[in-house]
């Protein structure tokens, strides 16, 4: 079985730059989080704040999966796994540009931000899945027909 070296070099380009765009997307919205502090003054927005971002994540993935992927399902771990080492050098290189002036003690705010990337992780899984999995919808339909 003989692989198209130019095909594999441009899945892993758009999948690792998607990977980095989750990335910059994700931390983008932990830092409004941390920096907003009326925020946590009410539970409801708190919860509208944290969850709808990341179900709105899920659907523009999703999209952008569809739109630029060919529905293979190794793109799902292409875009999964290398999204955890991108979320981790953006957050550093961010970190480092606006540096966040807290708490030391204050350990609450980084469970927080914990399970928050947690769910941003979980969500880019999800989107790539469902992503990839209408993808293929539309492709074994067009073949049909």
């Amino acid at each position: 079985m003989k692989v198209d070296v130019l095909s594999f070099y441009k899945r892993i380009l758009i999948t690792q730059s998607l990977s980095i765009l989750f990335a910059v997307i994700s931390n983008f919205h932990t830092r409004i989080l941390i920096n907003s502090s009326w925020i946590f003054d009410n539970p409801i927005i708190f919860l509208l704040i944290m969850f709808l971002p990341i179900i709105i994540f899920v659907i523009i993935s999703s999209i952008i999966v569809i739109r630029y992927l060919d529905g293979r399902w190794i793109n799902v771990l292409l875009i999964s796994i290398p999204y955890i080492v991108y979320w981790f050098i953006v957050l550093v290189i961010i970190s480092t540009i606006f540096p966040i002036h807290g708490d030391s003690e204050d350990y609450g705010l980084g469970l927080i931000i914990l399970f928050l990337s947690a769910c941003q992780w979980i969500s880019v899984v999800i989107g790539s899945i469902v992503g990839t999995a209408i993808k293929n919808e539309h492709l074994a339909s067009i073949n049909k027909g």
